[in-house]
């Protein structure tokens, strides 16, 4: 099988495929290499000084699956040193953060999935422990409930039509957490508009 084929079906440019390891029934592990020689240094922001020194080892990342299997690959994690700031760093792959095991394209689909339906059905769908897949959800929907939160905010003040309610209620269904923080605004800024009105009217009583 070509190397080409499963850089394009990987989605990953930053990688390398160096050589496919073992296909199994229901899993494929492939080893893979940064196409760059170096990264910049943290400290300095350059990577002219910096140079490799050796690696840690290797690092397991699943990935979406490919033909159907679930997909792991192995890159290493490969050891930097700068000798203008004589620091020491490791290798950051762009499509998985730092000490986790499930690529960027992994968590971010496992969410989209689990935001249609449960997190229970997702790990189903990826065969993967659903306590994981209930975790990266966790982590993914507090930023995702604030981003929908402002969106909706904003195109609900400029224009609240019957066009934007509904949309609003399509948001708002995504989550329970999204929908009880915009009740509880909702109720929050009613109570307020019945405390102005009731004072304008104490006012124009006194006068």
């Amino acid at each position: 099988m070509q190397t080409q084929y499963i850089n394009e079906l990987l989605d990953i440019p930053e990688l390398e495929i160096h050589q496919l390891l073992s296909i199994h029934d229901d899993e494929v592990h492939i080893e893979a290499v940064p196409l760059d020689d170096k990264q910049i240094c943290p400290c300095c922001a350059s990577d002219q000084a910096v140079i490799r020194k050796g690696s840690n080892g290797m690092r397991t990342v699943r990935h979406l699956s490919v033909f159907e299997k679930k997909t792991y690959l192995h890159v290493p994690a490969i050891r930097m040193f700068c000798s203008r700031c004589e620091a020491g760093f490791v290798w950051a792959y762009h499509f998985v953060g730092p000490k986790q095991r499930y690529s960027r394209l992994f968590r971010s689909h496992t969410v989209e999935q689990a935001l249609g339906s449960t997190a229970a059905h997702s790990a189903r769908i990826q065969k993967a422990p659903a306590s994981t897949i209930q975790h990266i959800h966790n982590e993914a929907v507090p930023p995702l409930c604030d981003a929908l939160y402002e969106q909706v905010w904003e195109e609900a003040s400029e224009s609240f039509n019957e066009e934007n309610a509904k949309k609003l209620d399509t948001l708002l269904n995504y989550s329970p957490l999204l929908r009880s923080v915009w009740e509880w605004k909702e109720a929050l800024h009613n109570h307020v508009h019945e405390n102005d009105l009731r004072c304008e009217s104490h006012s124009g009583n006194t006068r």
